[in-house]
């Protein structure tokens, strides 16, 4: 199995510290992102791996390099234009021979989430397995939801098969409180699939769409229900992720 891995965006919302550092370069838990996202990689045995950059590129690729300090081997494709993640996915469609793992690097994703996912995969023999979490009403808007349904492979509380997702739902509009993580497994089909999907109503060329349209052809998808995964979303979260003194002080600052 290879991995590709989505580190092309501008991370806006951290402004202006990604103005000079690239998101997957800032640390979680003292370490950068795309570091433990390798290192993980590589602890499940994906020794192939991929990564989408565009802003701040040259900054990615000094640090990370060819991948041997991470004991993987390393390529890269540049996304000019972010236009949606199965836009950068596009960029490395040849890359895609078999069985893909893709993921966000922007996401701290520990051994559970990508090698338990991996577990999961070839356990069930899913056609595309999906790291699920639970989240808040009032994210969903941000992100996406998933339809369920029940599932030999395992309980419902903790995953089964899905039937439909659902990018950004408008408000109560989402089919469950369990949204996508951006960590999936895909067939080789995948390269296939991303050629025909649509400009979204957002603009973007959406994983989301191949999900449905695999989903439609017949294809079994699975998802895992995982807690979520530490992330970075503005610049409260650095020191929350990464200086642990200060939970006290950020916690009142919430309830101020």
């Amino acid at each position: 199995m290879k991995a590709i891995i989505l580190a092309a965006g501008k991370g806006e919302r951290l402004r202006s510290i990604t103005e000079w550092v690239p998101k997957p370069l800032l640390p979680i838990g003292g370490r950068p992102i795309i570091g433990t996202l390798l290192t993980n990689l590589r602890a499940a045995g994906i020794r192939d791996v991929l990564v989408v950059v565009g802003h701040l590129a040259d900054e990615i690729q000094d640090f990370v390099g060819d991948g041997a300090a991470y004991g993987v081997r390393l390529l890269y494709r540049e996304q000019a234009e972010r236009l949606g993640t199965a836009h950068a996915v596009m960029q490395a469609v040849d890359f895609i021979t078999g069985e893909t793992m893709v993921l966000a690097g922007d996401t701290a994703f520990g051994p559970d989430h990508i090698g338990g996912l991996l577990r999961f995969h070839r356990r069930t023999g899913a056609d595309l397995s999906l790291s699920l979490k639970r989240v808040s009403p009032e994210r969903l808007t941000a992100t996406s939801s998933v339809a369920l349904a029940p599932d030999d492979a395992l309980p419902l509380e903790q995953g089964g098969r899905i039937t439909h997702i659902v990018e950004k739902p408008a408000p109560g509009a989402a089919p469950s409180d369990v949204a996508a993580a951006p960590l999936h497994i895909y067939p080789p089909s995948l390269a296939e699939y991303l050629p025909r999907v649509e400009l979204s109503s957002r603009g973007e060329y959406e994983l989301a769409d191949v999900v449905n349209m695999m989903i439609a052809d017949g294809l079994r998808a699975l998802g895992k229900i995982e807690p979520a995964a530490p992330n970075l979303t503005d610049q409260r979260d650095i020191l929350r992720l990464n200086f642990d003194y200060l939970l006290p002080l950020l916690d009142r600052v919430a309830r101020s």
